[in-house]
């Protein structure tokens, strides 16, 4: 993978040099070149990257540990960002390609001030670091340390040495086409891990009913096959997956510049609906390859464990544990590849993307003489200093939680549904002007960012214990926070 994003990286590295040595012909600036691919990705290839810069091996980790653990309610995550991808391509991407912006911060400008625009490029970047790379890089840890048994530290510097290599020297052209291959390899192992899981389980009937006697004797809750569950659920109430997450996922779909810089990278809006549209439709298939094997691993768990010890184990290393225990050996290298492959392409994307946000939108501010070959390594030096930022918020961040999944989803609900906000109102309506979308993007990420300092206090103080210090402020769950 790494050497097909440099095969590409240094195709495009020659076309700039015959671009700048023909005249006349340096027609696409290197900044186009790098950060939005030319504006000349296919629609294949837009739909590949959006799936794949979603799904990262924190999905595989995340998503079947907490279908193990908590039930099917987790799978609502995948489901209901259908309809949010088709909002992305019929809605938030005509409205850039209209505006003629490089990055979604510039359209804020346009539309408000230069305040706001910078604003949402420190509260992405922080965003990144807290949960998209993190996340990332806390389950790949996992794989390797679980699957290959390499040291914790070794295994980190290696994801992020290995996916840093074609990042930092392809660009966005070099990411788009080594997602696409992921995509292929995930989706095989996928299918993989579904096929031998039900073999194992013995059908679907049969996992339902394994299930149902689990739930019999108290050992899951009442409600595990469950989409919506009570209010009072703590993980997944079906008032913060109705309501609460779609104030979350509007933002990661139609206004964070990692899906969205996908999407304006297509040749044209043709080529980035339609790829919008294939990516919804693939969207459908974590559901089946990600959350059903979590609900197999419950059931095969819950065979070889006794009911005392439920409670103490990690249901995070469900999808491992399938790898480990139900993979035949010759076909667990597949596995372990389209995890792996997961992992490097959802941070592929978000280096990318934060290398394009700090360079376009804070050095070029600052500096705005800077040659664009100059701006291209400014990304590049950004994309190290993001993974050694990452790297630092590791310790703290298993404190926050025990579900991977949900502690990923915690940092974007308290501040992504303002940032959604005065897009969507921007776009809908002339009434909102630059001084009140300061005042709302800054009262709304404030108190977003004062929820999620103290919510960070209080886990480090109890030692990750679930208690509640400062009441409702940190008591309710995030998803009714972000509504």
């Amino acid at each position: 993978l790494a050497a097909v994003g440099l095969a590409v990286g240094r195709q495009q590295a020659r076309q700039q040099r015959r671009a700048q040595d023909g005249p006349g012909l340096a027609s696409v600036s290197q900044t186009d070149s790098y950060f939005l691919a030319e504006r000349s990705v296919a629609w294949w290839a837009v739909a590949a990257s959006l799936f794949a810069s979603n799904i990262g091996s924190e999905h595989f980790i995340g998503l079947a540990g907490s279908a193990a653990r908590s039930g099917v309610a987790v799978g609502w995550y995948e489901v209901g960002a259908i309809p949010v991808i088709l909002l992305t391509g019929f809605f938030f991407l005509p409205t850039y390609l209209n505006a003629a912006v490089q990055t979604t911060p510039d359209y804020l400008e346009a539309r408000y001030s230069r305040y706001s625009r910078t604003l949402i490029v420190c509260v992405s970047l922080a965003l990144y670091v807290f949960s998209k790379i993190s996340a990332t890089l806390f389950a790949g840890q996992l794989i390797l340390v679980q699957l290959i048994h390499v040291d914790k530290f070794v295994a980190v510097v290696l994801l992020v040495v290995f996916t840093a290599i074609y990042t930092v020297l392809g660009g966005l052209e070099a990411v788009i086409y080594t997602e696409a291959l992921q995509t292929v390899i995930l989706l095989i192992g996928g299918v993989m891990v579904i096929f031998f899981s039900f073999g194992e389980v013995g059908g679907w009937s049969a996992l339902l009913d394994e299930l149902s006697d689990l739930a019999g004797e108290g050992r899951i809750q009442g409600d595990f096959m469950h989409f919506m569950r009570p209010t009072s659920d703590p993980d997944n109430p079906w008032t913060g997956l109705v309501f609460g997450l779609f104030s979350i996922a509007p933002w990661y779909w139609g206004v964070d510049q990692v899906i969205v810089q996908r999407a304006l990278a297509g040749r044209n809006v043709a080529h980035g609906q339609l790829g919008c549209v294939a990516a919804a439709m693939l969207k459908f298939l974590p559901f089946f390859i990600m959350v059903v094997p979590g609900l197999c691993a419950r059931v095969l768990i819950s065979r070889r464990i006794s009911p005392a010890e439920d409670a103490a184990f990690d249901f995070d290393l469900a999808y491992p544990w399938l790898v480990l225990n139900v993979i035949p050996k010759n076909f667990r290298g597949i596995i372990v590849a389209s995890m792996l492959s997961s992992l490097m392409s959802a941070l592929a994307s978000v280096f990318n993307s934060s290398a394009t946000l700090f360079s376009l939108n804070i050095w070029k501010q600052v500096f705005p003489d800077t040659p664009e070959h100059r701006l291209v390594l400014v990304g590049r030096i950004t994309v190290v200093v993001m993974a050694v930022l990452s790297l630092l918020w590791l310790p703290v961040m298993h404190l926050l939680g025990d579900s991977l999944f949900l502690i990923m989803q915690q940092p974007p609900a308290y501040m992504a549904p303002p940032i959604f906000a005065i897009f969507f109102w921007g776009m809908v309506s002339h009434r909102p002007n630059s001084r009140g979308g300061n005042w709302a993007l800054s009262l709304g990420i404030g108190f977003g960012a004062v929820r999620f300092v103290l919510v960070v206090v209080e886990h480090i103080l109890s030692g990750g214990e679930p208690v509640n210090m400062f009441g409702p402020i940190t008591g309710i769950n995030f998803l009714h926070f972000a509504f």
